[in-house]
């Protein structure tokens, strides 16, 4: 008797390709293109899959989703986000917003950041969501929620803990000032209010230090905070 291979529920339309992984293939498709316009086939020649495969059209609908190609009348060309994304340093404001602004152009990853209030939780927590909300199978759910995470990593706004983080304007150690609390934070995401800066410092097994410090600790505080600190371990 023969056993037929249960099919897996068809899942909304969703990338599970990271925002750092499509910015490779339209960075291939540029340096074949430049601004010139490409067919879908000569897109699938240049990545080097088929043109008409499953795995090759999800592929194709990532590279549109973020925004990063552009589609008229079965002709695409390369997207002035990517422009944007290619011009700037990946530290610089620049290249977070513009990164960012890609990450929400999917809509089921804007949807679920605007859920989530500024803290994005555990991969398992989101795909949980979008297969008893969105109906997604539990293999894509995972593939998806990791594709956010890791375009939220590769855009430079995801902090130590998960928090995402403000674009300050023209910082170029933006990850170092990070966990500013959401409230003293502007509506433009642009500016940060408070005087106290926030990080996480990684220990052992997984624990966290949470470290509140004003903007304008000087060396000789700092060494003393650490005196404190010796001296309740001891």
């Amino acid at each position: 008797m023969s056993s037929q291979k249960k099919r897996l529920p068809r899942s909304p339309t969703a990338p599970i390709k990271s925002l750092e992984e499509v910015f490779k293939d339209v960075t291939l498709l540029y340096s074949s293109y430049s601004h010139a316009t490409f067919s879908t086939p000569e897109m699938a020649h240049t990545l080097k899959v088929s043109a008409t495969s499953g795995p090759s059209l999800s592929r194709f609908s990532a590279l549109r989703q973020y925004g990063l190609i552009e589609t008229s009348k079965g002709e695409n060309k390369v997207s002035d986000l990517f422009h944007q994304l290619q011009k700037n340093e990946k530290n610089s404001s620049e290249f977070k917003a513009a990164a960012f602004k890609a990450t929400q152009n999917a809509p089921v990853l804007e949807e679920l950041l605007s859920q989530f209030k500024g803290t994005l939780p555990p991969l398992d927590t989101i795909a949980k969501r979008l297969e008893t909300e969105k109906k997604f199978n539990a293999d894509t759910a995972t593939k998806v929620a990791t594709a956010l995470e890791n375009s939220l990593r590769f855009a430079g706004v995801l902090g130590a803990s998960n928090n995402i983080l403000p674009i300050k304007d023209g910082d170029s150690t933006f990850n170092a000032v990070s966990e500013a609390d959401e409230a003293d934070v502007d509506e433009s995401l642009t500016t940060v209010k408070t005087k106290n800066l926030k990080m996480d410092v990684p220990l052992s097994d997984g624990r966290i230090i949470n470290v509140s410090y004003p903007h304008d600790l000087t060396k000789e505080e700092a060494e003393r905070l650490a005196n404190v600190l010796k001296a309740i371990v001891i």
